[in-house]
C-alpha cells in the first residue's frame, strides 16, 4: 500500500480522521488533506486514490449557508466518475 494516496475533505476543525491517521501512517500512505473551511482549493482528481469525506455539524442541504459545500459534492461526483474509492462518513455519507 506504500503507493496509496489518500485525500480527505475536513470541514470543520475539530472533525479529524481519528484513527484513521494511525492506520495511513502504519502502512506508508500519502495522505493529503482540503480544510474546507478554511477555503483551500481542491485537488486535482488525478492526485489521489481514495477520497475520503469527513463529518461536520451542517447538513449537505446548506448550500446557501455554506459556500464550498455546491463545489465539494460536485467534486465528489467527479471523484466517483473518476472511479475513485470514496469514503464517506457522517456528513460526507450523504
Amino acid at each position: 500500500m506504500q503507493n496509496l494516496r489518500i485525500h480527505h475533505l475536513q470541514h470543520v476543525p475539530f472533525e479529524s480522521i481519528g484513527m484513521i491517521k494511525e492506520w495511513i501512517h502504519e502502512h506508508l500512505v500519502q495522505h493529503t488533506i482540503t480544510h474546507l473551511y478554511k477555503n483551500e482549493v481542491l485537488p486535482d482528481i488525478n492526485d489521489f486514490d481514495w477520497l475520503l469525506v469527513m463529518g461536520g455539524p451542517m447538513s449537505v442541504n446548506d448550500e446557501e449557508k455554506i459556500n464550498w459545500l455546491k463545489t465539494e459534492k460536485e467534486f465528489i461526483k467527479q471523484a466517483i466518475a473518476a472511479d475513485k474509492r470514496v469514503i464517506g462518513i457522517c456528513l460526507g455519507h450523504n
